[in-house]
């Protein structure tokens, strides 16, 4: 961490040690008796040669460490000639180095330090969330030179274990907070947010899914409100669907247009933002559900699952046509299609778990009561009653999640479905 704010130079890069990491963050997974005061409660005397010894709180801004953290940036790329502007790799390498050795720094603190630094001070947290918000997706496409490709992955794994040590309220016996205090003090203070536990379902869930299930379970148990806020971004996310169905012309807002009527022509610029949108969208909260399946709930009580077929059947084909009209110009990439192929994917993916947590998951129980296999056969049959107009949207459905399956998981549950009925 600079003090000044300046970039020094000289030195090398001290190598992240991963591996003492990942023990270090197995050790703070202690689960027996916690001994002594939590955190929240808990005094440290300080004091030094000529000062009075005080008494201050363990959580407190005293503790904090003054200075300016370095923000993430991705590493520059070369042009279309493979060519870097001169200096820019040695320039970011030089910045990334002292990233990462606040990242070191800030798990490296002492219990108390590290959540005194947490609570009063938001530059930590405008650090964290530049990668969080910056970094490479598992989907992108982006090959990294030797260079780069250790130091993105080096500050990759450190950010994702400071989010882990910010959703752990118990680290050891004696380092812990109180339950119900540490889900306020992380909702209080903004620690973690519904768009930041996406971007994390996104950068991490691919390959550190069962640790992110965890921290995810623990954030959702630990504050409920969580809940309330995941409400509020189902709807704000639907809203932000229609502007892009509004975007394409094809709004269902129930007003006849005339049959020719001219539609206004989206740039490859444009569709390609829209297209990005959708990925980062949908499969964000694909990995969401499946790695915390109690969010699929939120997302039904919105009907969102319904949303989604509808979505598919206006956007989907309109994203295509849009995107034959400028195949031919210079701005044109053929990996864009692939994305949109992603983009089917998740929806399907994501409509898939909703119906699995509200008809079928329900009935995993060994011997489930016969007025439930009805229930959940009957929700089954609506929403698919539903969708069958979205023709698009259930011959994709059905092709990568056959419906006969589900109807045999039924029957072998004592269950008699109506086959035809289903059509």
């Amino acid at each position: 961490m600079s003090n000044t704010g300046a970039i020094p130079k000289g030195g090398a890069r001290p190598k992240c040690d991963r591996q003492r990491n990942i023990n270090v963050c197995e050790k703070r997974k202690d689960e027996g008796e916690v001994v002594g005061e939590p955190l929240d409660k808990k005094f440290v005397t300080c004091g030094g040669a000529g000062i009075v010894d005080k008494r201050v709180p363990a959580l407190h801004i005293a503790w904090i460490q003054k200075g300016t953290y370095i923000k993430y940036v991705p590493p520059p790329l070369p042009d279309d000639n493979g060519v870097l502007p001169p200096g820019a790799r040695e320039s970011w390498l030089e910045q990334m180095e002292f990233l990462e050795q606040d990242l070191q720094t800030l798990l490296s603190l002492p219990h108390h330090k590290f959540w005194s630094q947490m609570v009063y001070d938001p530059a930590v947290h405008e650090c964290l969330e530049s990668y969080i918000t910056s970094g490479f997706r598992w989907y992108d496409d982006v090959i990294l030179d030797d260079y780069s490709r250790p130091v993105v992955e080096s500050i990759h794994h450190l950010v994702f274990l400071n989010y882990v040590r910010m959703a752990t309220y118990k680290e050891s016996k004696t380092c812990h907070i109180t339950p119900g205090v540490f889900g306020d003090i992380i909702y209080e203070n903004y620690m973690f947010d519904i768009c930041k536990l996406l971007d994390l379902c996104l950068l991490y869930g691919p390959t550190n899914g069962q640790l992110l299930a965890k921290m995810v379970y623990n954030i959702f148990t630990q504050q409920p409100k969580y809940y309330n806020d995941l409400s509020q971004a189902v709807s704000s996310i639907c809203q932000a669907l229609e502007k892009v169905e509004d975007k394409l012309g094809v709004a269902d807002y129930n007003v006849p247009v005339a049959l020719g009527a001219p539609t206004e022509s989206l740039s490859i610029v444009d569709l390609h933002d829209i297209i990005i949108y959708l990925n980062d969208t949908f499969s964000s909260i694909q990995m969401l559900i499946a790695l915390h399946p109690p969010a699929a709930q939120y997302f039904h009580v919105e009907a969102f699952e319904l949303r989604m077929s509808a979505f598919y059947e206006r956007v989907i084909p309109a994203l295509m046509d849009n995107l034959n009209e400028h195949c031919d110009d210079p701005g044109w990439d053929p990996k864009i299609t692939d994305r949109i192929q992603l983009t089917r994917s998740s929806i399907l993916m994501a409509f898939r778990a909703i119906l699995h947590h509200k008809c079928l998951a329900p009935l995993c129980m060994e011997k489930p009561p016969s007025s439930l296999v009805g229930e959940c056969v009957e929700k089954f049959m609506q929403a698919m009653s539903t969708c069958v107009g979205d023709k698009t949207f259930i011959t994709d459905y059905c092709s990568t999640f056959p419906i006969t399956k589900d109807l045999e998981f039924f029957s072998a549950t004592r269950w008699r479905c109506n086959k035809p009925h289903l059509h």
